[in-house]
């Protein structure tokens, strides 16, 4: 899998993905060479809560909310 963005300079490849419930769990190494492993949490039908986990000690990151945009389909002629 792998995730793109209009701000990326290229796709991001996703590793280890794992799901538990409404948690899926997910690697990718970062520009820098880092795997860094974040967790993505369900918290509703279109919306859930990204977290950066397995920091190094003392460093925290605010979990970041998501919502599913719905694309309008293109109007047929």
């Amino acid at each position: 899998m792998a995730v793109t963005d209009q701000r990326l300079d290229a796709p991001i490849a996703l590793k280890n993905l794992r799901k538990d419930g409404k948690v899926l769990s997910f690697d990718f190494v970062d520009h820098d060479g880092d795997t860094d492993k974040f967790q993505m949490e369900l918290t509703g039908g279109n919306s859930a809560r990204l977290l950066w986990v397995g920091l190094p000690n003392g460093l925290k990151a605010q979990a970041i909310s998501l919502a599913r945009e719905t694309s309008a389909s293109p109007k047929s002629k």
